[in-house]
């Protein structure tokens, strides 16, 4: 038996979506522009036919406000004083979408969302690490 997970690296910014007609994630959940979305979809997708996915994506809110002085606002590819507002709103798939399959009997240790910040001390010769990461043991 084969477990699914199908992934999106990119979306701008809101978006509900379908596999075969079922909503298996709505706005709610999906949304953010710089975020990576995992949904299991091992039991939705079908192994003998063909899949049907199916997304509708809103776009950001056009408030030009700065977020410190609205927290309601959505932190996106939005508006920049040189440049025209793009008639599509900058809204929709930016990165990769995956489905990956793996055996649901074997354990999958993954670790992902890997992230280092840096904090360079005064005298620029040390730095103080902090490194962020999801561990998941699938399986």
């Amino acid at each position: 038996m084969q477990d699914a997970l199908l992934t999106f690296k990119g979306i701008n910014y809101r978006a509900d979506i379908w596999l075969n007609g079922e909503q298996i994630a709505n706005a709610t959940y999906i949304v953010g522009s710089f975020r990576t979305f995992d949904i299991d979809v091992s039991q939705k997708i079908y192994s003998t036919d063909i899949n049907t996915l199916a997304l509708r994506i809103q776009r950001p809110s056009r408030n030009n406000d700065f977020p410190y002085k609205n927290p309601n606002i959505d932190l996106a590819f939005t508006y920049v004083d040189w440049a025209p507002y793009p008639p599509d709103a900058n809204m929709g798939i930016w990165r990769a979408v995956e489905l990956n399959f793996h055996d649901a009997n074997i354990p999958q240790p993954l670790l992902r969302y890997i992230a280092v910040n840096t904090i360079l001390k005064e005298n620029n010769t040390e730095a103080e690490l902090s490194v962020y990461f999801e561990a998941n043991n699938y399986g």
